[in-house]
């Protein structure tokens, strides 16, 4: 039924949000002396670094995320792969299903990270924020992914963490998996494929 299995890269194959949000809160605090809480933050899970900064006042939000990105940098190490999601990608892959990336991050951060993590050996194909014109929650991503892949919408199952993945896949028509272990549960009222584990998806694509 599925050729593609495609992630969504922070929240859902790397627990990075919280890194991603305190370094959010150094940019801001540094470079635009504004103090804002962890708990504010966390309600901008999720939203595109545009809307981020448009939020705040601050209209040259380019530059500003180049400002966010050198924060990120300093304590990437804090990143981690979520538990169980190599031994996931090693079996899926000898299904001889197609794995990619689908991310809002630019395209030398993503290039970053893969090598970081040494992801580059799974994934068949990736899609960046520079690879279309609009970023999630459009289609395009997924739109990209199918050019890609040569597949259908419906030979994808994209799995993601927000609210933004959630409406990528369903303006795409794809099926869409609600990765619990970096997500909202309130997500999972939004969503007919909840995903306890990594495993779960192994489960759904046998």
């Amino acid at each position: 039924m599925y050729k593609v299995v495609a992630f969504d890269l922070d929240g859902t194959l790397l627990n990075s949000e919280i890194i991603n949000l305190k370094s959010l809160q150094k940019c801001l605090a540094i470079h635009y002396n504004i103090s804002v809480s962890m708990e504010e933050l966390l309600k901008l899970t999720g939203t595109s670094a545009k809307e981020i900064f448009e939020k705040y006042g601050i209209s040259d939000y380019k530059s500003a995320q180049v400002k966010w990105i050198s924060e990120f940098d300093k304590i990437i190490d804090e990143v981690e792969i979520f538990d169980g999601l190599l031994d996931l990608l090693v079996k899926l892959k000898g299904l001889g299903i197609k794995l990619a990336i689908v991310t809002s991050r630019k395209r030398h951060e993503l290039d970053k990270l893969i090598s970081l993590f040494k992801l580059g050996d799974y994934f068949d194909y990736t899609v960046s924020i520079d690879d279309t014109k609009n970023p999630k929650p459009s289609a395009e991503p997924l739109k990209k992914l199918m050019e890609l892949a040569d597949c259908t919408n419906r030979e994808i199952l994209f799995i993601g963490d927000s609210t933004a993945d959630i409406k990528c896949a369903e303006n795409n028509n794809t099926e869409f998996g609600l990765a619990l272990w970096g997500a909202n549960p309130e997500l999972k009222k939004q969503c007919k494929i909840i995903l306890e584990t990594p495993d779960d998806i192994y489960n759904i694509v046998k």
